[in-house]
Order: C-alpha cells, then sequence, then structure tokens
C-alpha cells in the first residue's frame, strides 16, 4: 500500500502543478508546495506565496494528518 501510494503521488505531481497554476486556490495544495529548493534558487513558484506562508501550509497540513493518523490508530487498537 505505502509503494502503490508513493508511485501515485509522483505521478500526481505534475498535476498538482497543472491545478496550481490554474486556480488561485491551487497554491493551498499540499504537494504544490514542498519544492522548497525553488524558493532558494529562483523565487516563488506561485504569485503571492512566500517560504514562510509554504512552511505554515505544510506545517498545518502535517498537523491534520498526525491527527487523523493518531484518531484512527487510537480507534483501531486492539490492545485498547
Amino acid at each position: 500500500l505505502a509503494t502503490g501510494i508513493s508511485i501515485f503521488l509522483m505521478f500526481a505531481g505534475s498535476f498538482t502543478m497543472f491545478i496550481a497554476y490554474n486556480f488561485s486556490w491551487g497554491k493551498l495544495i499540499f504537494f504544490a508546495d514542498t519544492a522548497f529548493t525553488s524558493f532558494v534558487l529562483s523565487g516563488a513558484p506561485f504569485y503571492g506565496i512566500t517560504l514562510g506562508l509554504a512552511l505554515l501550509i505544510c506545517g498545518v497540513y502535517s498537523a491534520v494528518f498526525l491527527v487523523a493518523s493518531y484518531e484512527t490508530f487510537a480507534r483501531r487498537d486492539v490492545a485498547g
């Protein structure tokens, strides 16, 4: 499952960049903001987004994923 999801996300990266360039809300997608080297080498990949905002977006998504995974594990834990 982990391998399949990672391969899917690798191929879906170009699709998320397409959405990010064509829609104003696309720059808030998690996988569109994970190329931090582009901020250092060539500036912001999207208009109106800074490195701090990209880090904030990734931090919020990470917190949501961590809480969701913890809640799922806590509910399905057979020891509890």
